[in-house]
């Protein structure tokens, strides 16, 4: 509604309440504090820090998004998997044969314009983005698209 943000976990059907701050998210549950998400969030953080408020561009978070950078320990990683699996899942961006990160979403909230970026992937090549926005108007419910 342009005031609150709900977060709604999709496996479960827990709605969590978020304050304001940075956020960084993964497949896994919210509070899950893997290096990668502690990553994507203090890369945010900096480049938030750095821009103007005007100046956030959805291209610039796209970027921070499609991170390969690896991570050796995985605090709270899944179980179960070989030590070359836990260190090729560690990247915030995932390319292999047999799994990887389909697809990144940036997402800019500003007054009561809602902005979203989509890259969709393809074995870790750009396939496809969408570009659109919303303006949210005063009766929360009634929104107007503009798509690219």
């Amino acid at each position: 509604d342009g005031n609150e943000l709900l977060l709604v976990n999709s496996e479960n059907g827990i709605a969590k309440l978020m304050g304001p701050g940075v956020y960084a998210f993964s497949n896994a549950d919210p509070d899950t504090t893997w290096p990668k998400v502690k990553h994507a969030r203090e890369s945010l953080t900096e480049y938030l820090a750095s821009s103007e408020d005007s100046k956030v561009q959805l291209e610039e978070l796209s970027i921070l998004l499609s991170s390969r950078k690896t991570f050796d320990d995985q605090h709270g990683s899944e179980p179960g998997f070989l030590p070359e699996q836990e260190k090729l899942l560690s990247s915030p961006f995932i390319v292999s044969d047999e799994y990887g990160t389909r697809s990144c979403t940036a997402v800019i909230a500003s007054g009561e314009k809602i902005s979203v970026m989509e890259n969709c992937y393809q074995r870790g090549v750009l396939a496809q983005t969408t570009k659109f926005s919303y303006t949210l108007s005063e009766t929360c419910g009634n929104l107007r698209s503009n798509s690219e």
